[in-house]
């Protein structure tokens, strides 16, 4: 089976689907596919802004813990969820 390409991936995304191939190309330069392992710190509270996330397989979750060291859930967010855009960096929390 072929490895699909950083450009192939974005095309996928409904955000990026209809940008001309010129633009998507553009695009997936400026891009990265990070595989993380579960549970992986995207970023935490507090973080200066790195750039947008998109979750190509799995589910992030963003949350805030409270006083009492609970997680206090704010939004679950990717694939599993119909989702495909996380840590647009609106909110001030972590997200994993």
């Amino acid at each position: 089976m072929p490895i699909e390409s950083t450009r192939d991936r974005l095309r996928q995304v409904s955000l990026f689907a209809a940008l001309e191939d010129e633009a998507l190309d553009r695009l997936a330069g400026l891009s990265r596919v990070l595989h993380l392992p579960r549970k992986h710190v995207l970023f935490a509270e507090g973080e200066p802004y790195r750039g947008m996330y998109l979750v190509l397989e799995g589910l992030a979750v963003v949350y805030k813990l409270s006083a009492d060291g609970r997680m206090l859930i704010l939004t679950e967010e990717g694939r599993e969820k119909g989702a495909e855009i996380v840590a647009r960096r609106t909110r001030s929390a972590p997200a994993v």
